[in-house]
């Protein structure tokens, strides 16, 4: 569910019992992240996600089997009646009836498995109290970035450690994510339930998601074949996730993502001309950049371009994080080569140390930081954490790439 693959920071692991005191907030976020990886279930799910013409209600049947193993089908409304994806935690697979089409591609699941990483130190982790959710006692979590960006609730099962409940808000769009559990059950789920779809006839297209291979940004640059503009600064609490290549049609663009631990922004960069800007859209102003901005469901889009270069940034963030990358995203060489050079006499540094921190991501504040104290190779990888997606999440995301997806090579069966 969207929220089970939330980080947590302690090492340990809850061992209260119903009755006994109560766990700390991050020991039941930790049984959260972890609670897939050992239970077997199968339940059914509300979810109610925004749309362009106002919220719309999904309901969802879900089956699991522990570690990575999954089956979603969509029961309602009628237009996603028949919708099913089949995860076995090496390839997925999602037929869409409305297309008798059947799409196959790298696994949602997997990234979460045994990936329970910590927590961002700007993000803060509140038990706020008890509730019932299906039946079923569970701890209301709430995590709060320091960044101003969308607060999670989460309703976390005190038996299985299982999310059945969880809420996405933030000030602008107030709650715009929900997803409930309505009915649950634990034991073993029948294997021929996660059996491969073979719909008679169904086209089949298979789909490679990019990869986040790349940690330095020349690493990158060479790959896609032009220089990339890293945001010199960004919103409090954001960091460098990786980077790689993304296929916008014929064109490869190069792919930048951020994340504060709660939401991720995904920063996409061309040479202007390769690629077109959708039509429609709010057009609003970042100093003088003119900047398109999109609703998509869950999501932001703002596309701009500067100096030659056309960027698109994608998130689930207030709009007010997207500015602050639009204004911060400049594709001068020159202009960084100057702050390069002033922050590194500052710091009595030689440039290339700065210039080799830029390369892996920081932004100028963050070398500040790294440089002035010194700190160990460790702690400065420690600004670069990862996040792990949820199966809805990613699911999502997928959703996305097959809707844009003209590179896709279609097969048949």
């Amino acid at each position: 569910m969207k929220a089970v693959a939330l980080l947590a920071a302690a090492a340990v692991v809850l061992g209260a019992s119903a009755s006994g005191p109560a766990p700390t907030p991050l020991a039941v976020l930790r049984r959260a992240a972890e609670a897939p990886l050992r239970t077997d279930y199968e339940a059914l799910q509300v979810l109610t996600v925004p749309r362009a013409e106002g919220a719309e209600t999904l309901r969802v049947a879900i089956w699991h089997r522990r570690p990575a193993t999954y089956r979603m089908e969509f029961l309602a409304p009628r237009r996603l009646a028949g919708r099913l994806l089949v995860d076995d935690g090496l390839s997925s697979w999602h037929y869409e009836p409305s297309l008798h089409l059947l799409v196959r591609g790298p696994s949602l699941a997997r990234a979460a498995v045994g990936k329970v990483l910590p927590l961002p130190e700007n993000t803060t982790v509140r038990l706020l109290g008890t509730d019932v959710v299906a039946g079923r006692a569970t701890y209301l979590l709430a995590v709060l970035p320091a960044s101003g960006g969308p607060t999670r609730r989460l309703w976390v099962d005190r038996s299985t450690g299982l999310v059945l409940k969880s809420e996405a808000w933030d000030a602008e769009r107030g709650v715009y994510y929900a997803s409930t559990v309505t009915r649950i059950s634990f034991g073993p789920v029948p294997e021929e339930l996660f059996r491969v779809p073979r719909p008679r006839g169904a086209r089949l297209v298979e789909l490679t998601a990019p990869s986040l291979g790349a940690r330095r940004l020349s690493e990158l640059a060479r790959a896609v074949g032009f220089p990339l503009a890293a945001p010199a600064d960004l919103p409090e609490g954001f960091r460098y996730r990786g980077g790689g290549v993304a296929v916008l049609g014929s064109a490869r663009a190069a792919l930048l993502q951020y994340s504060d631990g709660v939401s991720t922004v995904s920063l996409f960069q061309v040479p202007a001309g390769r690629v077109g800007s959708p039509p429609g859209g709010e057009v609003l102003r970042v100093g003088s950049t003119v900047v398109r901005s999109y609703g998509a469901g869950l999501l932001r889009l703002l596309v701009w371009e500067r100096r030659g270069m056309s960027f698109a940034a994608v998130a689930d963030a207030p709009l007010g994080v997207l500015r602050e990358f639009v204004s911060s995203a400049e594709a001068d060489p020159s202009l960084e080569a100057r702050r390069v050079s002033e922050l590194a006499h500052a710091l009595g540094v030689r440039p290339e140390r700065v210039a080799e921190l830029r390369d892996r991501g920081f932004t100028f504040r963050q070398v500040r930081v790294l440089l002035a104290g010194q700190p160990s190779e460790r702690a400065a990888g420690s600004l670069t954490r990862a996040v792990v997606p949820s199966l809805v999440e990613e699911m999502e995301r997928f959703e996305r790439v097959l809707a844009g997806a003209p590179g896709a090579s279609p097969g048949g069966r």
